[in-house]
């Protein structure tokens, strides 16, 4: 099993942290999965991405292998989750014969900005 103790956490009784533990209390705290939370952030399925994009599941995962997409493993077996793609990405359209190094190295569609931090003001002297 998995052990959560790299950061020298322990548990009540002073026994490393197991990842059963650790779902134990995540499911009595009510908190959510790692899983429900990128959903929340807008991630999508294999299935959802490869709908929205009109290609079949296969493509999605050869666009990712190729670093056309990213995803983000949800749980502990490896199911990923894609982030949503920018709106009129030309490299996601589905080109039989096109070299997918070619399109990995064309310069992306910026998505829309995600909300952050506002830049620090500058100071007049």
């Amino acid at each position: 099993m998995h052990r959560h103790g790299n950061a020298g956490h322990r548990s009540g009784k002073g026994k490393p942290f197991t990842s059963r533990i650790v779902l134990e209390l995540r499911r009595s705290a009510g908190l959510p999965s790692h899983g429900d939370r990128l959903r929340a952030r807008g991630l999508l399925t294999l299935p959802e991405i490869a709908a929205q994009l009109g290609v079949h599941a296969s493509t999605i995962k050869a666009w990712r292998r190729a670093g056309l997409l990213t995803a983000h493993r949800a749980n502990d077996k490896n199911v990923p989750l894609f982030d949503p793609p920018a709106p009129g990405d030309p490299r996601l359209v589905k080109r039989q014969g096109s070299k997918l190094t070619r399109r990995a190295a064309a310069v992306p569609v910026p998505a829309s900005p995600q909300p952050g931090p506002a830049p620090p003001a500058k100071r007049t002297a």
